[in-house]
């Protein structure tokens, strides 16, 4: 269950948080900004993708669907 709850909190709280600034950056025209928020936004992904494989090697809840 800790798995599954950390791995919601990343997404609703960081990753989409960080999808809405940039949103916002976007519509301000802060280009500083939205290229940082373009980095969290891809590291975010990409930690999210190395616990998803774990979690598949490792049978911690390997169905468990992902973002689109």
């Amino acid at each position: 269950m800790a798995a599954w709850q950390a791995d919601l909190f990343m997404r609703n709280q960081l990753l989409a948080g960080y999808v809405n600034e940039l949103s916002q950056a976007g519509a301000a025209e802060d280009v500083k900004s939205a290229f940082e928020l373009r980095i969290k936004i891809g590291a975010v992904r990409e930690m999210l993708a190395i616990w998803e494989n774990w979690r598949k090697e490792n049978g911690v809840y390997p169905d468990l669907i992902e973002e689109a």
